[in-house]
């Protein structure tokens, strides 16, 4: 009898430590983030405008210069509004106020056609309702 109720214990014993050394835990701590190259996204949106700029509006060297100064100055405007205690609505206008200006720089540097070619890629397009 007493070598069953041993039997038992040892049984019961190794499944509850066993048991307990499973992860329950729920959150951040559950997953390891997927490792990867850190990507630099004001880098990117940079580099994005200005392929944008150069591939189909057709800007020449001087031209891209200036937009690219132009764009670092208007990520490092909208990064301190974004940062900034104000409320949504005045971050918002503030942010359209700051994309108005940085257009009206392009335009000063643009030819006339390629400012059209700008305003035709930017306008925004009605979306067609489905039937």
């Amino acid at each position: 009898m007493k070598k069953i109720i041993i039997l038992i214990i040892v049984l019961f014993g190794g499944f509850y430590v066993s048991y307990a050394q499973i992860d329950r835990r729920v959150g951040q701590g559950q997953y390891k983030p997927a490792e990867g190259p850190k990507i630099d996204y004001d880098k990117e949106i940079k580099n994005q405008t200005l392929t944008f700029f150069i591939d189909k509006v057709g800007v020449d060297g001087f031209q891209e210069a200036v937009i690219k100064v132009n764009v670092e100055d208007l990520q490092r405007q909208i990064k301190e509004i974004t940062e900034s205690n104000l409320s949504i609505l005045e971050k918002n206008e503030l942010m359209q106020q700051k994309h108005e200006k940085f257009r009206l720089e392009v335009k000063k540097i643009l030819t006339e056609e390629q400012w059209k070619k700008y305003e035709e890629l930017t306008a925004i397009k009605p979306k067609k309702k489905k039937k």
